[in-house]
């Protein structure tokens, strides 16, 4: 089977999109599948793939222009299957791995003031950049009573329906998978506990863990004020935080609300494997998530979770079975009690087998596998429609 996989960038380390779409693909050749990838600008692609770059535009809709361009390139080739990762419009599958614009919008409006909240709702349809993303969202979901469209969790397929208007019958959900070869439970005793020292973490203090590149979109202001109460509670607690982001201005958050010595900022890192073996407690008070990767690799890893409704990881997780369910990303005394509930060894052991097991139900394997059988499905229904 010849496979295209479109994405805008492809990069083995990137992002969430940039990250699946690599182990897709090497799923895919593992599997003997012919792929061909279609981006901009590639790293670390995988060998034995077919790259196909995209000139990047320098001005005007570059949006646009890459949806274009990837319909002119694929009007002269022949494919099996054309999966596209949300970045154009020329597929047989679309996969919005962010979930839907007016989704993201509708939740993070309200961590802007209220007077810009106003401003932005108003302002916001006139302003080049949101314009062409209607443009672009127009010419991906005009064509959906033709293509299938993948949701990453029943929220985001939810979000197709009310604000893009995609049939029902046209949707499939797929949640992501996670490499629970890869993330799995320390069995090293002696590296943990020298990561630990290096963090400065001391014996008998719970360390709890994020891993974002979006401080405010993640939760970080609500989860710095619960560290603050810990702190104040006489609660031997930290926090690690992995990742970029606005650090002078969360260092000064802690500080204004009594955790400055609790958190540790530590930027970004390449592979946060061995800060997930080091952690106690994973949390991610997210205001919008189609289904966070780093969860499942954190849960994979046997951490216990915390995070929210709007995290499309929820649909699956069981409360106070494998971690806990916020009911609002603002839902400080929420996040307050269950950090402290996983404060207690007892509850964090019997959660993390919990976690564990969950994971072991969302692999990476089965997700391929599900993805592949809606690629025989799209083939199928070709073939029968003659």
């Amino acid at each position: 089977m010849r496979v295209a996989l479109v994405i805008g960038d492809y990069d083995a380390v990137g992002g969430g999109a940039e990250r699946w779409t690599d182990l897709h693909a090497r799923r895919l050749l593992d599997r003997g599948f012919e792929v061909h990838l279609i981006a901009r600008r590639f790293r670390d692609a995988p060998d034995d793939a077919t790259c196909h770059y995209i000139q990047r535009q320098l001005w005007g809709r570059r949006r646009i222009g890459f949806g274009r361009a990837v319909e002119q390139l694929l009007a002269d080739q022949s494919f099996d299957i054309v999966h596209d990762m949300g970045d154009g419009w020329a597929a047989d599958i679309l996969m919005p791995h962010y979930g839907t614009r007016k989704g993201i919008i509708e939740q993070t409006i309200r961590l802007k003031h209220p007077v810009v909240r106003w401003f932005r709702m108003m302002s916001n349809p006139l302003l080049p950049r949101y314009l062409e993303f209607a443009a672009l969202e127009r010419r991906k979901y005009g064509h959906s009573e033709r293509m299938l469209v993948l949701a990453v969790s029943h929220m985001v397929g939810e979000n197709l329906q009310r604000f893009h208007g995609v049939p029902q019958d046209r949707i499939r959900v797929i949640h992501n998978g996670v490499d629970i070869h890869h993330f799995k439970p320390s069995e090293d005793d002696a590296s943990r506990q020298n990561t630990l020292s290096q963090l400065g973490v001391q014996t008998g203090e719970t360390l709890f863990l994020i891993v974002t590149h979006d401080f405010r979109r993640k939760g970080l202001d609500v989860l710095v004020k619960a560290m603050g109460r810990l702190v104040e509670a006489g609660h031997k607690a930290r926090l690690l935080v992995v990742g970029t982001g606005e650090i002078a201005r969360y260092k000064r958050l802690a500080s204004k609300f009594g955790a400055g010595d609790a958190v540790r900022f530590i930027g970004d890192q390449h592979d946060p494997l061995s800060y997930y073996h080091a952690a106690d407690v994973f949390v991610l008070p997210t205001y919008y998530d189609p289904c966070s990767l780093v969860v499942l690799e954190a849960l994979a890893c046997g951490l216990p979770v915390i995070t929210t409704k709007v995290n499309g990881v929820h649909e699956f997780m069981e409360q106070e079975r494998d971690g806990f369910v916020m009911s609002d990303p603002e839902a400080l005394e929420e996040l307050v009690s269950y950090m402290t509930t996983l404060l207690d060894p007892d509850r964090r052991a019997e959660a993390s087998r919990a976690a564990r097991a969950l994971a072991e139900q969302h692999t990476v394997e089965r997700n391929c596998d599900e993805h592949v059988g809606v690629y025989e499905e799209v083939i199928q229904a070709r073939q029968n429609a003659g």
